[in-house]
């Protein structure tokens, strides 16, 4: 018997928010030297509403294809295996590349604080 497992929509958001502030949490502190509280207000304004957008179009992706393999498995239904095979390799290589460069931040913040 196989079992399945799905996640819900809260799950899915907190999925994404999570990739949105892993991703973007210090480039904010480092805009915050360069450009005025103004100018870095209406750059939120613009991600905050992008963000959103995308959230949704991918819990909507989620719900239509349900299976596991997440952009691979989106991009191979809409544009084919190949498709599929490509994105599903650019994923792999993004996780691997963004583990890294939030550990090397994460250390340099420790290193600071000890």
């Amino acid at each position: 018997m196989e079992a399945t497992q799905s996640l819900r929509f809260y799950q899915l958001w907190m999925l994404l928010v999570g990739l949105v502030i892993s991703g973007q949490y210090f480039g904010w502190n480092a805009a915050l030297t360069g450009v005025s509280l103004f100018t870095l207000m209406c750059a939120w304004l613009w991600v905050s509403v992008f963000y959103c957008l995308y959230m949704y179009c991918y819990v909507r992706l989620a719900v239509r294809c349900p299976q596991v393999g997440g952009v691979m498995a989106f991009a191979g239904m809409a544009l084919g295996p190949l498709a599929g095979e490509v994105a599903g390799w650019a994923a792999f290589i993004q996780y691997c590349f963004t583990f890294v460069a939030i550990l090397a931040v994460v250390g340099v913040y420790a290193h600071a604080l000890l």
